[in-house]
């Protein structure tokens, strides 16, 4: 289970059965630029390293740190997306997405209308029928890790941290959300 979000981020790679049994973990040389960094308290080193993988990892289907999944949903570059696009996400808002995207087959923007739609009437409201897409273990270690940042409002909104902003607009713009765009 600790090695889950930093094999997600491609900083352990992990060789697996055909059964989907993880055999043997192992460090990258990114994972090892990642540990050093958050040794030394370098964010700007951490951001560095987080955009890459962002850019490089396929999150979702064959992704070591989430087996199971089959989606074709990016989940980080989604919540990224849409910061971009209205200026935050809240948990809700990243759930509605990730359901409306994998379940329902809706297109990002018709997902994102909906979300400014329903901020106008108090914010978004969950199904209750639906998966809990709520545990974003991946986005709390972009904050942890300060890449993204929580406002501090009752809300909790999700920003991202001006100076990944400063240094890496132009990167984040060209982030995709499904992974098949890689």
């Amino acid at each position: 289970k600790k090695a889950q979000v930093p094999t997600y981020f491609g900083f352990v790679e992990c060789k697996m059965t055909q059964g989907g049994r993880i055999t043997e973990r192992r460090i990258t040389d990114s994972g090892i630029k990642m540990y050093e960094a958050i040794i030394n308290n370098d964010r700007k080193a951490r951001q560095e390293l987080l955009l890459s993988a962002i850019e490089k990892m396929i999150f979702g289907r064959n992704n070591g740190g989430c087996i199971s999944s089959e989606s074709d949903i990016d989940a980080p570059n989604l919540i990224i997306r849409c910061i971009l696009d209205t200026g935050f996400c809240t948990s809700k808002e990243y759930a509605y997405m990730v359901w409306n995207l994998n379940d329902n087959g809706k297109k990002y923007f018709k997902s994102l209308a909906e979300i400014i739609s329903a901020r106008s009437r108090g914010g978004i409201v969950l199904p209750s029928n639906i998966p809990d897409y709520t545990d974003w273990k991946p986005i709390l270690a972009l904050v942890r890790w300060g890449f993204l940042i929580k406002a501090d409002d009752e809300v909790q909104k999700i920003l991202i941290h001006p100076d990944v902003i400063d240094q890496y607009a132009e990167r984040l713009n060209k982030i995709k959300v499904y992974n098949v765009d890689k």
